[in-house]
C-alpha cells in the first residue's frame, strides 16, 4: 500500500466514524532488502512519515510456516529474523504508548491543578 492510499484510508475512516483517528506508526511489511524497490520505498515511508515509520518486517520464510503449524512465530521460530523484527515492533510500539500515557498523565494533572 502506498503512501497516498494510506492517507486516504485514514481520511476514509475519520469520516466515517466521525472521528480523529491518529497514526501511531507505518509498519512496512514483506520486506526485501534485496530489492531496490523495497528500499526506495522506506526512504520514501521514512521521508513522509518522519519518526513514525517502523523497522520493517522483512520477508522470511518462518513467517509464513508459523500459521500452518498453528503457532506463533515466537514458538515456531523464537531466534529468526521474523520473530525479532516482531519482538523490535513491540518495544517500540511500548515505548510510544507508555509515552503517549506519561503526556496524557501530566496533561490531566496540569488540568486538574
Amino acid at each position: 500500500m502506498g503512501v497516498k492510499q494510506v492517507l486516504r484510508t485514514m481520511r476514509n475512516v475519520r469520516e466515517l466514524l466521525q472521528h480523529d483517528v491518529q497514526l501511531l506508526g507505518v509498519l512496512p511489511t514483506f520486506f526485501d532488502v534485496r530489492n531496490r524497490i523495497s528500499r526506495e520505498a522506506i526512504l520514501t515511508m521514512r521521508q513522509h512519515f518522519e519518526g513514525r515509520c517502523y523497522d520493517p518486517i522483512r520477508i522470511n520464510t518462518k513467517l509464513r510456516e508459523a500459521p500452518s503449524a498453528k503457532q506463533t512465530i515466537f514458538e515456531y521460530a523464537p531466534k529468526s529474523h521474523g520473530a525479532e523484527d516482531y519482538r523490535r515492533l513491540v518495544q517500540r510500539v511500548t515505548a510510544v504508548a507508555a509515552t503517549g500515557q506519561r503526556a496524557q498523565t501530566r496533561a490531566a494533572l496540569s488540568v486538574a491543578s
